[in-house]
């Protein structure tokens, strides 16, 4: 594969790991206010996790953009 095709690849998947972290973010802030506000907060921990994800793949194609 050429970086070209990897770089196309790996941002569409950091695109996904965004929207991903989008829907989760407004399921905790459902569960946020309620009596189930325990799950919120896991939830915004898996928020983080993905957005942190991505900013490494952001990382990782700005090194492939180098090359």
């Amino acid at each position: 594969m050429s970086f070209e095709s990897d770089a196309a690849n790996l941002s569409s998947v950091k695109t996904g790991l965004e929207d991903l972290a989008q829907r989760i973010v407004s399921l905790a802030d459902t569960y946020a206010a309620g009596p189930d506000e325990d799950l919120s907060v896991r939830l915004y921990e898996v928020e983080r996790n993905l957005l942190s994800a991505g900013r490494r793949l952001g990382a990782i194609l700005k090194e492939i953009d180098a090359r």
